[in-house]
């Protein structure tokens, strides 16, 4: 969304100085110069003219800057984890992740103590604390079996993990032990992933062989 508006802030100032005549906009002398064996006219490059083509260049970032923050500042933590949650269907079960971003911490605070709430302070370090966000990435992974037959996905390491775009797998670090046991009905547990900086999508191997990736919205959006 921010390229999008970058790209039509620049498209329009791009289109203003085709149509409009350059010796309007300078006030400078036309040359002549010979391409092709055709003269042509031209205007000089004025300091004039680079000042306010760099003034438009820098009102468009300012303004793609204040959006971006806004949206950024005014996101609730509703909205950001529905960003951050896929789901999936198993062979007999339905399987969804939510990952825990950082930027979740700011609105979750305010959330639970209005606007004063101090998004540095004890809450929030106990968060932090619980979803171990400073050296971690850490995931919710839900499993709702729909049958009798137990879904099986231990060892979770080795079906359980992380991809980035240059295709590296990235393994648990820990998880609850829930998952190394049977799982029917509902089982829900977290899975610490070692930090990742970047995009990821996560990726379980059901107890068929099938692979499941969660594409997260949010990834899907900055994609398309």
């Amino acid at each position: 969304m921010k390229a999008y508006i970058l790209y039509h802030c620049l498209w329009h100032l791009f289109w203003y100085y085709k149509r409009v005549p350059l010796d309007e906009k300078n006030k400078a002398p036309r040359l002549l110069y010979v391409s092709d064996g055709m003269p042509r006219e031209v205007s000089c490059m004025t300091g004039k003219f680079l000042g306010k083509t760099f003034l438009h260049l820098a009102a468009a970032l300012a303004l793609l800057a204040l959006l971006g923050y806004a949206a950024w500042a005014g996101a609730s933590v509703e909205d950001i984890l529905n960003g951050r949650t896929a789901f999936h269907w198993g062979d007999n079960f339905l399987c969804w992740v939510v990952h825990y971003p950082e930027e979740m911490v700011r609105p979750w605070v305010r959330k639970q103590v209005g606007a004063g709430g101090d998004p540095a302070g004890e809450m929030a370090r106990e968060l932090r604390k619980s979803l171990r966000l400073d050296d971690s990435t850490p995931v919710l992974l839900s499993v709702h079996g729909f049958t009798a037959e137990p879904v099986v996905l231990s060892p979770l390491p080795e079906r359980f993990y992380l991809k980035t775009p240059e295709g590296e797998k990235i393994r648990p670090r820990s998880y609850e032990s829930i998952f190394d046991e049977p799982l029917t009905g509902l089982a829900q547990g977290l899975v610490f992933f070692p930090r990742v900086e970047g995009p990821f999508t996560p990726v379980l191997e059901s107890p068929s062989g099938r692979q499941m990736v969660f594409e997260f919205p949010e990834e899907r959006e900055n994609r398309i």
